[in-house]
């Protein structure tokens, strides 16, 4: 929406992307399945941290220690967007990098 502008009508929007958007690429329903991210769901609904063994880190054995506040839907990628409890920075871990999660 950046590049088309917040007030451009969907109309103008699907125009511009020009292949499908399919509603399963955007629904939270669709990655209930995976084990993880339905833990992610339950951390966020309950305000819990979770441990979250994430791939691609310095470390992939020694777990993160976030707070999950949401779960964005993206065609380029899906992420958690969480609070860092090491930095207290807000950051965002892609849902392909993670390997386990853990209360």
């Amino acid at each position: 929406l950046n590049e088309v502008g917040e007030n451009a009508r969907l109309d103008y929007v699907f125009d511009q992307v020009q292949e499908p958007l399919y509603w399963k690429d955007f629904s939270i329903n669709d990655l209930k399945s995976n084990p993880h991210i339905q833990k992610l769901i339950d951390a966020i609904s309950d305000f819990r941290t979770v441990e979250l063994y994430y791939g691609k880190s310095h470390n992939p054995q020694k777990p993160k220690i976030i707070r999950p506040m949401s779960i964005v839907r993206n065609p380029k990628g899906d992420f958690i967007f969480g609070m860092c409890q090491a930095d207290k920075i807000k950051k965002r871990y892609l849902i392909e990098r993670i390997i386990d999660v853990r209360f």
